[in-house]
């Protein structure tokens, strides 16, 4: 946790892993390779990382759109139709998940628990579009 009496940081970092397939050919090594990991699709059409709530106070930053636009739907739609990270089998991919808050009672009482159940005015993703990848 950061001491800045202005801000006060809340690092968590997930590691995204490809698991090993079954049914692989002998000597068909995944280390190296590059896979994705994107937009799934549902019965009721693409599935969403993020409550509307939570659209509403984090997705702007991303699509730049404000949620009262006529095309807010649309291009909402579209950033979890095309939501896309490739991620080294090898390797695997990095998120940051943390979050910044504005007091230290609020960065304590959300470092033990899930941070994203809190709203804005509590904290903010550290890395925004790692964060929203990381709840999709």
């Amino acid at each position: 946790m950061n001491n800045n009496s202005n801000v006060h940081k809340v690092s968590k970092t997930v590691w995204v892993r490809r698991k090993k397939l079954p049914g692989n050919l002998p000597g068909d090594d995944e280390v190296g390779k590059i896979r994705k990991i994107g937009s799934s699709l549902a019965e009721g059409g693409t599935l969403r990382g993020l409550t509307f709530e939570e659209e509403e106070l984090y997705l702007p930053q991303l699509i730049s759109m404000s949620p009262k636009s006529e095309y807010w739907e649309a291009k909402t739609k579209e950033y979890w139709d095309n939501i896309s990270k490739a991620v080294d089998t090898g390797i695997g991919l990095q998120l940051e998940t943390g979050f910044v808050y504005k007091t230290k009672e609020g960065a304590e009482r959300n470092a033990c628990g899930d941070s994203h159940v809190y709203k804005d005015d509590v904290g903010k993703p550290i890395k925004l579009s790692e964060y929203v990848l990381w709840r999709y």
